[in-house]
């Protein structure tokens, strides 16, 4: 479905879940890759916070994504 998407929203996931896997794809054809941040002590929220180091829009409420859109 991302290859159908204008962008991606990420949630959580960790570094080597799925979750990581999606984004690629938009990235190589420069949709938009939101991220949402966790706690740094989650290993749920490593995938997010590796995204946004990567360059994905860091998103804290809905306003965020529908600025960029």
């Amino acid at each position: 479905m991302s290859g159908l998407s204008l962008g991606v929203l990420v949630v959580e996931g960790d570094v080597k879940s799925g979750a990581l896997s999606p984004p690629a794809w938009p990235w190589s054809r420069t949709a938009m890759v939101f991220a949402v941040p966790g706690s740094v002590f989650s290993p749920q929220s490593r995938g997010t916070h590796q995204l946004i180091q990567e360059g994905a829009k860091l998103v804290q409420n809905a306003r965020d994504v529908l600025e960029m859109s």
